[in-house]
């Protein structure tokens, strides 16, 4: 970015959020990787990304509070707008009240794939996560109807 396209930029963000505070533009430290090394990094990330499962079922050992406060500040640290980062996170310890969020959200859930969801993005999402994700809705009739119909070649 040229010094003119930054001043430019910071003049325009001062007419735009005046009662904002200063905003402090840093230029993107970045290093271009040689083909090879970028897939072979993109192909790690993805190995370990397409290894997540959804889990309901958590290890009862207690989480070290060092670990939990810098997962919230990496979690932190995503870009949004402004770069204000208006999300609040929450860290609970206490058994009964996670079981209360847990039921909570498992309603919730039930209640989206149930009645908020339309039918279609249920198959969909059930052909996408195959069954490695048992909670993966899919509705039935219409798995069978796709499978009943000839294919053309």
């Amino acid at each position: 970015m040229s010094e003119h396209r930054g001043t430019e930029t910071a003049d325009e963000y001062r007419r735009l959020f005046p009662d904002l505070p200063e905003a402090v533009f840093e230029p993107l430290a970045f290093e271009r990787l040689a083909p090879a090394e970028m897939r072979a990094r993109s192909a790690e990330v993805f190995a370990e990304l397409d290894r997540r499962r959804t889990t309901r079922d958590f290890s009862p050992d207690p989480v070290p509070r060092e670990l939990i406060e810098l997962a919230i500040r990496s979690a932190g640290t995503a870009p949004s707008g402004a770069h204000r980062q208006p999300w609040t996170f929450v860290a609970v310890s206490d058994a009964a009240l996670k079981a209360q969020i847990r039921e909570a959200t498992e309603s919730e859930e039930h209640h989206t794939y149930t009645e908020r969801m339309p039918r279609r993005a249920l198959h969909r999402r059930r052909a996408s996560h195959g069954a490695r994700d048992p909670h993966a809705y899919a509705e039935p009739d219409e798995v069978s109807r796709r499978a009943a119909r000839p294919t053309e070649e």
